[in-house]
């Protein structure tokens, strides 16, 4: 019987699964949301680039770029690229911020600069949207106690149970002025 059954009603014809174009119209709507989901996810993960971006050094052998101390504290650091394409790493976002403030006029400037996540040791975020917190609890390596953190609310529940002062870019940069270059002003493009 292909396509309909006998009925056992005169006039009235009985449809086999699959045969009825409703139906089959029907799944293809409920399946077409399911689709563009799957499409704006794919999309996304391949807009990210798919891997995290983590800080690119050897533990206990690398310098920094400003205090050539030896990386130690998997929960510090920073990077930059400067515009000729070279990348600086530092072993806490006060030394970035240092080097930023005490660069030379004419020295390559930075393209992009990151830092540790605090709250994801090794991961890098970008430092100009990161949210910062100091804390007499958060022993950086510097000695400024000031950590990074991708994300406003990860850096508000570390407030709640450890105190401080959040700060954006702008403050972090300020402190570290303020804490050891009193006299020097600092440009907006470091903002």
């Amino acid at each position: 019987m292909s396509g309909a059954e006998r009925s056992p009603h005169p006039g009235v014809q009985l449809r086999t699964p699959g045969t009825d174009s409703n139906r089959d119209a029907l799944t293809f709507t409920m399946r077409l949301p399911l689709v563009i989901l799957s499409i704006i996810l794919l999309l996304t993960a391949v807009s990210c680039g798919g891997e995290e971006h983590v800080i690119r050094v050897q533990y206990l052998k690398t310098e920094c770029g400003y205090c050539r101390m030896l990386f130690q504290d998997r929960a510090f650091g920073a990077e930059m690229l400067l515009e000729n394409d070279s990348v600086l790493v530092f072993d806490a976002t006060e030394c970035l911020a240092a080097y930023l403030i005490s660069s030379k006029p004419g020295s390559p400037r930075a393209r992009q600069i990151w830092s540790v996540d605090y709250s994801r040791p090794t991961h890098l975020c970008d430092a100009r949207k990161a949210t910062y917190l100091r804390s007499q609890k958060i022993l950086s390596p510097m000695g400024v106690n000031i950590a990074a953190f991708e994300s406003t609310a990860e850096a508000d529940s570390a407030r709640v149970r450890i105190g401080g002062n959040r700060m954006d870019w702008r403050g972090a940069v300020g402190l570290v002025r303020r804490l050891w270059f009193p006299n020097r002003a600092v440009a907006d493009s470091l903002y």
